[in-house]
């Protein structure tokens, strides 16, 4: 490749394609990071609920043995959503990571690709 424009026209191409994965990178990230924050909203939102309902059961249950019944439920009930949050924590963990995977299964083949093209062009 001793032609100075066909150089040229090959570098352009080559840092247009680097440009356009980063960008994919890019929004697999921000994606990424907006479902692990929506989660961490999802855990907060159930931890201040569950505090609220045990102020009003504090404030408005007269019975000791009734208070302690509800509170127990509060409780169960706050465990099974922390339990099924983590589940989908996990679940979003293991699809990132096989996202994550098969975006550098695709680079690795485009750049052997680009490899074989310049080696029968050489």
């Amino acid at each position: 490749m001793t032609d100075p424009k066909e150089t040229f026209d090959m570098l352009n191409k080559l840092g247009a394609e680097n440009v356009e994965t980063m960008r994919e990178l890019g929004e697999m990230q921000m994606n990424t990071w907006n479902q692990v924050m929506e989660k961490q909203l999802e855990v907060f939102t159930s931890l201040m609920n569950t505090a609220s309902a045990q102020v009003k059961l504090a404030t408005e249950t007269k019975d000791a043995e009734e208070a302690m019944r509800a509170q127990t439920e509060l409780t169960r009930e706050l465990a099974e959503d922390m339990i099924n949050k983590s589940r989908e924590s996990i679940e979003l963990a293991q699809k990132t990571g096989e996202t994550y995977r098969e975006f550098a299964e695709k680079l690795v083949k485009d750049a052997a690709e680009k490899f074989e093209t310049a080696q029968k062009a050489a």
